[in-house]
């Protein structure tokens, strides 16, 4: 009999030992946690300058030649980016006060319940991510013509192990429409990724919609973030059936930081008033 027991108590033993070591396993969101939030390694260290100091400085004011001119293209680049927001903030401001044109370019007013250039919309979408995962997401964008502000926040959900993950956005945005035919949002703000633990960086969104017909949009919304020095890119490609203050939507949204993704089809409301 006491071989039997024996026996009995070692496979207790190894049964309990894996249901304790299954839940601390790490699971397809411990894996995306872990890629955003692991610090990149140090630079390696400078070499030490040697005999050649005159060859060293040469190579040194060459640096900084480059270097300016680098200053000076990207410059350059941030004061017509800046024109240009300017311009189409413009343009949509002209719509929200039914303006038929602006600095003599044509524009369509808005119309109120269109998804364009939202006062307030509200979207709530259910996303099927691969394995045992899945996400609810819920977005809130209010503003007015060409300024906005637009948070959006997204749960993952684990089944084995059971696990969660939050990845949350607020952008401020400049919204740029001449019709209801296309819009393109520029925003920048915070990112928040929480699980384990609470992390938060920088944020920044190009979103652009295009309605062939009254009746469809098909949007691009991507958006990148920078946590603990690594890039999280967000890309999100939807369609919807637009209709007076409401919208049904179907997209792709796929999530992904050195090597790990979240993807997966969704589905949702919008909202819009």
């Amino acid at each position: 009999m006491r071989p039997i027991r024996s026996r009995i108590a070692r496979a207790l033993c190894v049964v309990c030992a894996a249901a304790v070591a299954l839940p601390a396993s790490a699971g397809t969101l411990g894996d995306f946690e872990g890629a955003a939030t692991t610090p990149k390694p140090g630079p390696a260290p400078a070499p030490r300058s040697g005999s050649v100091g005159g060859n060293a400085g040469h190579a040194g004011g060459g640096v900084r030649i480059d270097n300016s001119l680098t200053g000076l293209q990207s410059g350059d680049l941030v004061v017509l980016v800046a024109i240009g927001l300017v311009a189409g903030a413009q343009l949509s401001l002209g719509r929200m006060q039914g303006a038929p044109s602006v600095a003599g370019v044509r524009t369509t007013p808005r119309e109120r319940g269109d998804p364009d250039l939202p006062m307030l919309r509200l979207d709530a979408n259910y996303q099927n991510v691969q394995g045992d995962v899945r996400a609810g997401d819920f977005r809130v964008e209010t503003g007015y013509g060409p300024l906005a502000v637009q948070a959006r926040t997204t749960r993952f959900r684990e089944d084995i192990p059971r696990d969660t993950l939050d990845l949350t956005y607020v952008h401020g945005l400049v919204r740029i429409s001449a019709t209801s035919a296309f819009g393109l949002d520029v925003g920048a703000g915070s990112a928040w990724l929480s699980g384990n633990e609470r992390h938060n960086g920088f944020s920044g969104t190009v979103a652009m919609a295009w309605r062939p017909h009254e009746r469809v949009e098909l949007r691009f919304a991507p958006a990148w973030s920078s946590i603990q020095d690594r890039w999280i890119r967000d890309h999100d490609v939807s369609a919807a059936l637009v209709m007076p203050y409401a919208s049904l939507r179907v997209g792709y949204r796929w999530v992904a930081v050195n090597g790990a993704t979240l993807k997966g089809p969704y589905a949702g409301i919008s909202l819009h008033f």
